[in-house]
């Protein structure tokens, strides 16, 4: 657990916020103070971006918070910051299988190499989602997205290929053996 986390009394509003979907009920206090969109709101130091797509029920609260987060050029900062697992937003909207949470996620990320980011497991969302399989759109639309269907000689690191890299055995697991011959 992290012992950087300072309690506030408007870590619950925004806790309570994200659970309920509910942007309109602390949209004001952001934008009193806007620091609170990226600081850790709970002891595992997690970021109410993190909890709104790793609930799977708060895609119009995470919705707004990226659209915030991006208006005033602090999204990238908010998508690279990390719990004290090393997980990032992505990494827990795919733990839960949150498809819309991941597509908004790298489609607003300036860098799509977010999906390659490890956590202190070794873990990456994109290897994640290999594993668990919980939903084959959000996986294909990870791995199109990063362009690992291409041959390795056409990547800048060719472990992140599904011919040869360590993706290879959860992308069978997943059921996209000869995936790559669509694109």
């Amino acid at each position: 657990m992290s012992t950087d986390y300072e309690f506030q009394p408007s870590d619950v509003e925004i806790h309570n916020a994200v659970l309920q979907d509910d942007w309109s009920s602390v949209s004001e206090v952001f934008k009193v103070n806007p620091g609170l969109r990226m600081r850790p709101i709970n002891v595992l130091s997690d970021t109410p971006l993190m909890l709104a797509v790793g609930i799977n029920r708060s895609n119009h609260f995470a919705s707004e918070l990226v659209s915030s987060l991006k208006a005033d050029g602090n999204l990238q900062a908010a998508l690279n910051a990390t719990n004290y697992k090393g997980d990032t937003a992505l990494h827990h909207a795919v733990k839960v299988g949150n498809v819309k949470g991941v597509n908004l996620l790298m489609m607003n990320s300036f860098d799509p190499n977010i999906a390659l980011r490890y956590n202190k497991e070794g873990q990456t969302p994109l290897l994640l989602a290999a594993w668990l399989v919980r939903n084959k759109p959000m996986l294909e639309s990870m791995y199109f997205e990063l362009g690992v269907f291409y041959y390795p000689h056409n990547l800048m690191y060719s472990d992140k290929s599904l011919i040869f890299g360590t993706l290879l055995t959860p992308t069978i697991d997943a059921g996209f053996l000869g995936q790559q011959y669509k694109y």
